[in-house]
């Protein structure tokens, strides 16, 4: 079994290609980012970050270890992303 951490702004570099995976489906990044052949790339770039700067900097996300999976979140309280 693969344990779960809690991740820090510096795994977002290796944690954003998992949940591009994981969303290039998904039919509001379709419409975000139509061309298939660039989605993937397109979206670890978004996941990136918004995750190193958004929802990782508060320690309630978490991942599986290695990075292959995770959830991100913003704790209670917290209404709105931090956009800057």
């Amino acid at each position: 079994m693969t344990a779960t951490i809690v991740p820090t702004p510096a795994d977002a570099v290796p944690l954003a290609p998992a949940l591009a995976r994981a969303f290039e489906d998904d039919p509001g990044f379709i419409w975000l980012f139509p061309d298939a052949s660039t989605r993937v790339a397109r979206l670890t770039s978004f996941f990136r970050g918004l995750t190193e700067h958004v929802f990782l900097p508060y320690p309630v996300s978490t991942m599986l270890e290695g990075h292959g999976g995770g959830a991100i979140w913003l704790p209670p309280g917290v209404s709105s992303a931090r956009l800057w």
